[in-house]
């Protein structure tokens, strides 16, 4: 086990120096120059502090790390809260460290699980797209890998190919055959929720490849696009996120088009405003709690074993197909308002202001 003195040996230093750097580098009175230097050793040495060296002995400090990028709304917001509160049933707390998804490099990846592991936790999540980096370093405590777009390397996940294939599949029962798959960048045309969206059309035998619309492609203008889909005759869209899906309603409507009459409309993700647009917004909902649940039990079991996975588990949570006004159904959202405040998720919400379980509707 790396101590602080051999870090202190190899730059030259007292072990006062280096501590000092460690437990308060703002105020350490060491040089810039010299803080550079055992930063880099910490990490080529692999200094892990005294403190969680003896938590890997079997002790616990009773907290958990996450590591991601921390959101306040959507999604990600909510996927944090349902994991505090998983946490807190095992009474654990959990410690953020704000670090986008894999934006920064690996090496900032690499950085942000050295600082939470210095403060000597119990285990790790970590929400990256990237797996291959482990190759190169790994946690020294179990770590749990959730899944950005289901893109490589991830323990817990939502199945986005079934939720393009439901909501493609959805629209079909409406009766359109001329439905777009609709992202923002080119590389969103080979992800899950596209490869769903086209099993269901090669089922109904009205798979278009030239159906495949990234907005990017027009650089975000929307005459273009609009004279495309008219063009493709598109009846219907299947949008990669809410967002999107939202931005592109009210595209719709300033080009003189109605949704649904004209172009039925379904998203992803299940955002909260999606009850708030101007045709109430079908989506598919990523169900948060059930991820929560799952991915802690899998990091606790982990922890309790002390079990390191070589390979990512790949476990995937099934989506729900929310219907509303968009893809031509009944829209529930009309016939009540909310007696509370809005969450960031449509799950959150229902479950808050009406105690219903939307998944059980």
């Amino acid at each position: 086990m790396v101590t602080m003195n051999d870090i202190a040996k190899k730059a030259g230093v007292t072990r006062q120096a280096v501590s000092s750097v460690l437990n308060d580098p703002e105020n350490s009175r060491v040089s810039a120059v010299m803080k550079e230097k055992i930063f880099r050793l910490v990490r080529e040495m692999n200094y892990i502090p005294n403190t969680a060296a003896k938590i890997l002995k079997g002790g616990s400090s009773g907290s958990i790390g996450l590591l991601g990028q921390v959101s306040s709304f959507g999604v990600q917001a909510s996927r944090i809260s349902e994991l505090g509160k998983q946490l807190r049933k095992y009474n654990y707390d959990m410690l953020l460290n704000d670090c986008p998804f894999g934006d920064g490099g690996d090496e900032e990846l690499v950085n942000g699980i050295r600082t939470l592991e210095m403060k000597g936790i119990d285990g790790i999540i970590i929400f990256s797209s990237r797996g291959k980096w482990f190759e190169g370093y790994r946690p020294n405590v179990p770590f749990l890998l959730y899944s950005h777009d289901n893109l490589e390397g991830y323990d817990i996940g939502v199945d986005d190919e079934l939720g393009g294939y439901m909501a493609a599949r959805h629209l079909l029962e409406h009766g359109h055959r001329n439905i777009a798959y609709l992202c923002i960048r080119t590389y969103q045309l080979n992800s899950a929720r596209r490869r769903g969206w086209q099993r269901a059309c090669e089922e109904a035998g009205c798979y278009n490849p030239e159906h495949c619309l990234a907005t990017a492609d027009w650089n975000g203008e929307t005459a273009p696009l609009v004279d495309e889909l008219k063009k493709k005759k598109i009846t219907a869209v299947f949008a990669f996120n809410d967002h999107l899906a939202g931005r592109f309603m009210s595209m719709l409507f300033s080009h003189g088009l109605r949704v649904p009459e004209d172009i039925a409309l379904i998203g992803y993700d299940g955002q909260s405003f999606c009850d708030f647009c101007r045709t109430p917004l079908a989506t598919i909902v990523q169900p948060v709690r059930r991820q929560a649940e799952l991915g802690i039990e899998m990091l606790l079991e982990r922890m309790k074993s002390g079990s390191m996975p070589p390979e990512p588990e790949y476990r995937n949570v099934e989506p729900f197909l929310y219907c509303s006004a968009s893809c031509g159904c009944h829209s529930s959202a009309l016939d009540r308002l909310y007696t509370l405040n809005t969450y960031s998720t449509l799950e959150m919400d229902y479950k808050m202001n009406f105690d219903i379980d939307i998944f059980k509707q």
